[in-house]
Order: structure tokens, then C-alpha cells, then sequence
């Protein structure tokens, strides 16, 4: 069975305890939310309010001569290593310092029991632990660095209230209090101060972003709006400046604040506003470049052109479908509109006559029409626009359409009240009323004859 040198551990870094230390005991530690007591590290109670979270059994831990190797256990969130993600069936060599990313949960690969001594600090000087951040204990300031990532918003009142002032001179290292006069903001107050512990490393932000790449699908004239999630993986105050390269791509534009200088200490939504070209046939693609002091990222945007606009909603789909209708009327001969408008007019009568037998005390009763016409409207809706709409917008479809039954049913009811009287006798009769509504149906297919032909500016509508 292979060994492994004794004093390795692991030590939480980003977690709800930072700076606790696991013993790696064995030749294999399995690592993850739940894994049997008897083979590896239960880390779900580090797991925070982050929505990254890693499986019951995340990854392996083996031993490799005096080191470690890791695998990744095929877990849906995968495993990293300095950020680096472990690929399936990778066995990844670590070394003494490397961090280990499961989930939300930071750890770092220790090589000794002891705590990683401080640099020009003598220990005589200083009482640890030292308590900061609501009570979290540090045992050296390189975990202050965690802590502060963890509990920012607490360090940065203590500083604002002169408590980390008085905590660090009953530490024995009142050298290192904040200045109360350092120029800026709480956030930069205290980001300075970070800066100027005697840390075994760097106290600096990271950023991570995400998607590192943008497509979007447009029509000609189309605007759109789409967000990327800017995380502080690092330890400091984060300070972030987005712009757009060329700068002569004028349909990719930063919506404000992140145009300018914006602080981030755990994680930001930025924002960008997309309007395509009133007309272009090729992909179109511009950078978004997000500047940091510590390095420059970049995102590439592309542009390509569609002839459908994306995801419509069912009012959109609607007027398409009125439009293509009216298109068609338009091309049928004159005789033809004529005979079914005169049609559609007789039977809409004659469905108002049948609906007043089943439920009303007269020919031109309302209940019954209305009830007919809004089912009828609200299937037809549905008939129409199965295809093409989705979950809650099939209820609107639905409830548009009863509603322009319902109106139609009244519109009706309306005419027949106000014309029918003059038939005197005969508006009894259900049969000459049906016919009479046909004859009085012609003038309307007569003027729409005189539209636009909208049909030969189908290519120009956007």
C-alpha cells in the first residue's frame, strides 16, 4: 500500500470556517458534501450561501510518494485545482501550497503540522489567536486573508469604528493598526490595510467571469440586454472598469455603473445593451474588456443575424400571424372575397340565432352569444398558436382569445339590435335574417379591395 509522508493536511480558505485544518490520515481521503465517515472529509457544513455545490463524493485524494495526487469523481460541478479544472479520469499531482476548489469550498494543500511561520515577525511579539471579523480566530496572518473575504462587511466596521485599531494593539502589533486618516472609502480603508500585513503572499483580488463568451442571435434593428456574473475569488477589494473594443462597435454598449470604476468585493452583475444594425447579413463581433489592476480580461461578443426575432412573446406572435393572414386575403380574386365575407357573416348570424335557442329569452339575448363566441375564441387562440407558444403564454393566448369572442359576440348582438327591427315581421324569421346579414356583408369585402397589397413589402418589414 503506498505512503505518504505524515503532516499533511488540508485548510479551509473560502468557507464558513476559514483557517480550520483537516489531518490527511492514510493513503486515500475522499473528499465532498457526505462521504462515508470511515474513507474521507465531510465538508458540506463549509458550504455557504453560494449556489456552487459539490456532490455527496466530489474527488480522491491518493497518496503518491511523499504527495498527493487528485481525482475528480465525476461530479456534475467538477473539481479545480488553482483554478484549473481536473478532467475525468486526470490524476492531478499536487503540490504544498495548491489550492483545491469543491463546490464553493477553497482548500489549500499543506505540507506540515505546523502553522507556515511569519516572515520578520517574531513570535514573542504577538498573542495569537487573533480575533477579528465578529469573533473568527486567526493563528497567523496569512489567514486573515480568508477571513476577510468571508466576513468583509464586519472587518471593514471594525476599522471603520477604530475596533481593529485597538484589537491589533492588544495583539503586541500596533504597527500594523490602520491609519485613521488613509484617504478613500471604508472598502479602500480596508483593502489597504490587507495589503500591509506581512502575508506569506499577496493580499490582491482575482476576478472570474462568467460566460467568456457571448453569441446572440438578433433580427435587423432588434435590442437586447444580457449580463455577465463577476466574481472576487481572491483576497482584496476588487476594482473593475468595462469598455468596448473597437470602439467604433457602436451596437455593443456598458450600461452604467460598471463604465466606469466600480469596487467589488464578493461578486457583481454586469450589464451590457445590444442593438443589431438595422440591417446586416454577417456575424458582427466587438470585446468587451474588463481592466483590473491586477490583470485584464476579455469577453468576446458576437452578433449574428436571424430572421425570426428570439423568443417572442404571444402578442408578437399574434400580429405576425394577423399580418400573414391579411397578406393572404389580399391575394384572392375580388369574387372571392366577396362570396366568403358574405359567407362568414351569415354564419356568424346564424351562430348567434343557435346560441340565443340554447341559453336566452330572446333573439338578441347577450349570455348565450357570449358564452359560445369566448369558448370558441379561446380555442381557436389556442389552435392557432399551439406551436409557437409556451407554458403561461398559452393562458394568455387562451384569455385573448375569449376576449375577442366575446367582443365579437357583442359587436353582433349591437347590429342586430339596432338593423334588424327595420325587417319589421320577418326578423323573427332565422333564415331571411341570415341572408340579409350576407347581402350586408359585401360592402365590407368592396372596401377592403382598396387596401394596401401589403404583400409585396413582405421583404422590408423588419
Amino acid at each position: 500500500m503506498p505512503q505518504v509522508a505524515k503532516g499533511w493536511s488540508l485548510i479551509i480558505e473560502r468557507g464558513r470556517e476559514p483557517g480550520r485544518r483537516y489531518a490527511l490520515k492514510g493513503s486515500s481521503v475522499v473528499l465532498g458534501a457526505s462521504p462515508e465517515p470511515s474513507e474521507g472529509l465531510a465538508l458540506m457544513d463549509q458550504e455557504g450561501n453560494s449556489p456552487k455545490r459539490m456532490a455527496p463524493r466530489q474527488a480522491l485524494l491518493e497518496a503518491q510518494g511523499d504527495t498527493w495526487t487528485l481525482r475528480d469523481l465525476d461530479s456534475a460541478g467538477g473539481t479545480f485545482v488553482n483554478r484549473q479544472r481536473v478532467l475525468s479520469g486526470q490524476a492531478r499531482l499536487l503540490s504544498d501550497g495548491d489550492v483545491i476548489q469543491l463546490g464553493s469550498v477553497h482548500l489549500k494543500l499543506n505540507s506540515t503540522s505546523e502553522l507556515p511561520s511569519i516572515p520578520n515577525v517574531p513570535k514573542t511579539e504577538c498573542h495569537w489567536p487573533l480575533l477579528i471579523g465578529g469573533g473568527m480566530s486567526c493563528r497567523s496572518f496569512d489567514e486573515i486573508l480568508p477571513v476577510s473575504a468571508q466576513r468583509w462587511t464586519l472587518l471593514r466596521d471594525e476599522l471603520v469604528k477604530g475596533e481593529l485599531a485597538t484589537k491589533l494593539v492588544a495583539f503586541g502589533r500596533p504597527d500594523l493598526a490602520p491609519r485613521a486618516n488613509h484617504p478613500g472609502s471604508a472598502d479602500e480603508r480596508l483593502d489597504a490595510w490587507l495589503s500591509s500585513l506581512p502575508t506569506t503572499k499577496p493580499a490582491q483580488a482575482e476576478i472570474e467571469v462568467h460566460p467568456q463568451r457571448l453569441v446572440i442571435a438578433s433580427a435587423p434593428g432588434s435590442a437586447h440586454r444580457r449580463t455577465l456574473q463577476i466574481s472576487n475569488v481572491g483576497f482584496g477589494l476588487l476594482r473593475i472598469k468595462a469598455r468596448v473594443e473597437p470602439a467604433s462597435a457602436a451596437w455593443l454598449k456598458v450600461i452604467p455603473p460598471w463604465n466606469t470604476e466600480t469596487h467589488v468585493v464578493d461578486a457583481f452583475t454586469g450589464s451590457i445593451e445590444v442593438i443589431a444594425p438595422d440591417s446586416f447579413t454577417k456575424p458582427v463581433q466587438a470585446t468587451l474588456v474588463l481592466e483590473t489592476r491586477e490583470r485584464t480580461c476579455r469577453v468576446e461578443v458576437v452578433l449574428e443575424p436571424t430572421t425570426k426575432r428570439t423568443a417572442p412573446g404571444p402578442s408578437t406572435i399574434a400580429g405576425t400571424q394577423a399580418l400573414g393572414i391579411f397578406d393572404r386575403w389580399q391575394e384572392f380574386p375580388l369574387g372571392t372575397r366577396l362570396f366568403t365575407t358574405a359567407i362568414v357573416a351569415a354564419m356568424l348570424r346564424l351562430l348567434i340565432g343557435l346560441a340565443n335557442l340554447l341559453i336566452g329569452d330572446s333573439p338578441t339575448d347577450l349570455r348565450g352569444p357570449i358564452l359560445v363566441f369566448a369558448g370558441l375564441g379561446a380555442i381557436l387562440g389556442l389552435a392557432t398558436l399551439r406551436s409557437r407558444a409556451r407554458g403561461l403564454d398559452l393562458a394568455f393566448v387562451a384569455t385573448a382569445g375569449a376576449g375577442v369572442g366575446l367582443i365579437l359576440a357583442v359587436m353582433i348582438v349591437a347590429v342586430a339590435r339596432a338593423g334588424e327591427p327595420i325587417l319589421g315581421s320577418l326578423s323573427t324569421v332565422l333564415p331571411v335574417v341570415v341572408l340579409v346579414w350576407g347581402l350586408v356583408a359585401l360592402p365590407v369585402s368592396l372596401m377592403t379591395s382598396h387596401g394596401p397589397n401589403r404583400s409585396k413589402d413582405k421583404g422590408k418589414i423588419a
